[in-house]
């Protein structure tokens, strides 16, 4: 209640408008599911699937993804060439493909954070023993650099299972803007939020919010 929407007519000229992340018309290996934060130094970083497999993660048979990222110069206004936040791994358990990217940068520092869902099985087709996994990757100086990756999965089993009507079977972290609070800190960092659709015993999709303290480190 008591808050306002404000409207402005935005009047667009060529210089408005780019193309981060241009579909290559040689190999048809579409760019998906875009992400996008700004840093401290006001920065802008844009993360997005390459899907050699043109399919979600799961949905095709060893389907490759790559996570591939940009930042604009705030200083310059220059967008960088593409680069290769992390690469699809070929045949394995959780390094097969990389997708659904989530971004936030911290306000009061360089660090930012991605997440993304890796492996090779689907949201629907998840179990509780064969599911996808929750990929956490950091960098340290404004998104330039990234470091290997590390799977968080077990944190939302662990905390979901305590569910009084069993285990949950699978989830899926909706990709996209993680939100950190303006208000509310703990320590060092403000708080992170972001969306999980969880698929619960009986198969039914339910949806919860998760929380961190300590930019991602431990989600509640």
């Amino acid at each position: 209640s008591n808050f306002y929407i404000y409207l402005k007519k935005l009047v667009e000229t060529p210089n408005d408008r780019f193309t981060v992340f241009k579909n290559p018309s040689d190999d048809n290996v579409p760019y998906r599911i875009p992400a996008i934060a700004k840093t401290l130094n006001g920065d802008l970083i844009a993360v997005a699937d390459y899907r050699y497999s043109k399919a979600d993660i799961g949905m095709a048979t060893n389907g490759k993804l790559d996570l591939r990222f940009r930042i604009k110069d705030h200083a310059t206004g220059e967008w960088s060439k593409v680069k290769t936040l992390v690469a699809s791994r070929g045949e394995g358990a959780q390094t097969i493909s990389f997708g659904d990217p989530c971004i936030v940068a911290d306000s009061e520092s360089n660090r930012v954070m991605v997440t993304s869902c890796c492996g090779n099985v689907s949201f629907p087709s998840g179990t509780h023993e064969n599911h996808q996994g929750w990929a956490r990757f950091y960098s340290e100086d404004g998104g330039q650099t990234w470091g290997d990756y590390t799977d968080i999965s077990q944190q939302v089993f662990d905390q979901l299972d305590k569910r009084s009507d069993g285990n949950i079977r699978c989830f899926f972290i909706g990709s996209g803007k993680i939100e950190q609070s303006t208000t509310v800190k703990k320590d060092k960092y403000y708080r992170l939020y972001l969306a999980a659709l969880v698929k619960v015993g009986n198969g039914t999709n339910t949806n919860y919010v998760f929380y961190s303290d300590d930019f991602g480190e431990n989600w509640n």
